[in-house]
């Protein structure tokens, strides 16, 4: 579809060209005065006589018009295969490129010539030191109050028996 389109606008491309030459041939310098004269025709400048002498486009007439939209068929028809070997290159150019990529991604996987990478891991081994301190220092703290609570408790059933005796 696309290589469709790109012959579209390569044949429209062409018939505006034809066409400005033609408005171009319209208007010639006149041999005496040296300045352009206007031909007669319609209100555009379009001189209706070369269409009636079956000349058209600046000059053609048909016969040189049918050879002309022939050739134009057969570039748009050679413009269209070559859009189909174009659209099979990039495939095959866009596959190198992926390939060259991830080869490129593969060797600079240890590449690390700031050290941010080493930087990083330092950082991750630290904060995982972190943590580990932390539980311990949390273990540690209820290590400690675990005596002071069993001592609240003691206390308390010591206070029981001594009421219980008296």
């Amino acid at each position: 579809m696309t290589t469709r389109f790109l012959a579209a606008c390569f044949c429209s491309t062409v018939l505006a060209i034809a066409l400005a030459d033609s408005a171009a041939a319209q208007t010639k310098p006149s041999a005496e005065s040296g300045e352009t004269k206007e031909a007669s025709g319609t209100a555009k400048g379009w001189d209706i006589s070369g269409a009636l002498q079956g000349k058209l486009l600046g000059g053609m007439n048909l016969q040189e018009m049918g050879q002309a939209a022939a050739d134009l068929r057969a570039a748009a028809e050679a413009f269209e295969r070559f859009g189909d070997s174009l659209n099979g290159t990039a495939d095959r150019v866009a596959t190198a490129i992926e390939n060259t990529s991830r080869h490129h991604a593969e060797m600079s996987r240890d590449f690390d010539p700031f050290g941010y990478k080493a930087a990083f891991q330092t950082i991750q081994r630290q904060n995982e030191m972190i943590e580990k301190l932390y539980r311990l220092e949390l273990r540690r703290l209820k290590h400690e109050r675990r005596p002071d609570d069993s001592a609240k408790k003691r206390g308390k059933k010591k206070r029981k028996r001594e009421m219980t005796r008296r």
